[in-house]
């Protein structure tokens, strides 16, 4: 049994063929302006889609059903996006009804970071653990619990916005319009930041290219900077925002009880250089006595974390109305 998995961002979307055991068979990508209307996005999307779902592509003949995820808020019954700030063109607008229109599939939606974690938890760095939680890092920080491989929902979404702790009272002002929020310091506007303070007492690093050419500095730049050229305000950038991510990770310990978490995301392509400063500060604070071992690992997945879940989603459901 295969299924289709679409995961929707804020310019791009990811389609895949994924079989049950979590290996992509075929895949396209969807590109678009965010400036452009719903039928700009839809348009290129239905018809990346149907030719993915062609019965002459690999796995095209065997698909049970679609899963779409998306970021940003979805409605009650999640067939649409109440708000997402990089998709407001899509905003209110009935998502799962058309593509299921338009293909002839029923369409499983999801959010970008419940889909992530299914992939993990299931068939990926976190499929030998009971109690897995999902971090994805990017523009902002997300996360997804799965306990004995079901997704844990407090809220219709999840198990709430933990991006959104506050970790510094006097921080930098979050989008959501408090201060000191996890994400204003772990995140791609976070290690941002980090770098701003830290770059003008290294006048000879590397990274200074970056804004002289106007280039805006990405994790992996900064990941490159000090594993390819031992840059050492690269180094110094990474170390202080794995040690947010580690005090991070711990409050999250302390909210969730899992056995591993699992790291995806942007920031997570900087590999060792953060994590293994999380796990030190998380190893530094966690009372064993109290949560037991926890293990951080990084994503399996990787940026096709999203695509494989929304097929898990899709496939949890087909077993479930077959027994």
């Amino acid at each position: 049994m295969n299924a289709v998995g679409i995961d929707l961002g804020g310019t791009s979307a990811k389609l895949a063929v994924v079989d049950s055991e979590g290996k992509i068979l075929q895949h396209r990508k969807s590109i678009w302006d965010p400036r452009e209307t719903v039928d700009d996005i839809l348009r290129p999307l239905i018809a990346a889609l149907k030719d993915i779902l062609s019965p002459t592509k690999e796995g095209g003949s065997d698909v049970a059903g679609i899963g779409l995820s998306t970021p940003g808020y979805l409605n009650d019954d999640r067939t649409g996006i109440i708000y997402a700030a990089n998709l407001q063109m899509l905003n209110g607008f009935p998502l799962v009804k058309t593509l299921e229109e338009e293909t002839g599939m029923s369409v499983v939606m999801d959010t970008d970071v419940n889909a992530g974690g299914l992939a993990e938890a299931l068939l990926g760095a976190g499929k030998n653990f009971n109690r897995v939680l999902f971090i994805s890092i990017g523009t902002g920080l997300g996360g997804s619990l799965i306990v004995d491989r079901k997704l844990v929902r407090h809220t219709r979404h999840g198990i709430g916005h933990l991006g959104h702790i506050i970790l510094q009272p006097d921080g930098e002002i979050c989008g959501c319009g408090n201060r000191g929020c996890i994400e204003t310091l772990v995140s791609a506007q976070g290690i941002h930041r980090i770098a701003e303070k830290i770059l003008p007492h290294y006048p000879a690093s590397i990274l200074h290219e970056y804004s002289r050419s106007g280039k805006k500095i990405e994790a992996l730049d900064i990941y490159l900077a000090a594993r390819d050229k031992s840059d050492t305000a690269a180094v110094e950038i990474l170390q202080q925002e794995g040690a947010w991510l580690g005090l991070a990770l711990y409050n999250f310990c302390a909210i969730c009880a899992p056995e591993v978490i699992v790291v995806s995301g942007g920031l997570s392509e900087a590999g060792n250089f953060i994590l293994d400063k999380a796990r030190e500060v998380v190893n530094e604070r966690l009372n064993p006595d109290l949560y037991g071992k926890v293990e951080i690992k990084q994503s399996h997945f990787g940026v096709n974390a999203g695509v494989v879940g929304n097929t898990v989603n899709v496939m949890q459901l087909v077993r479930k109305n077959t027994t």
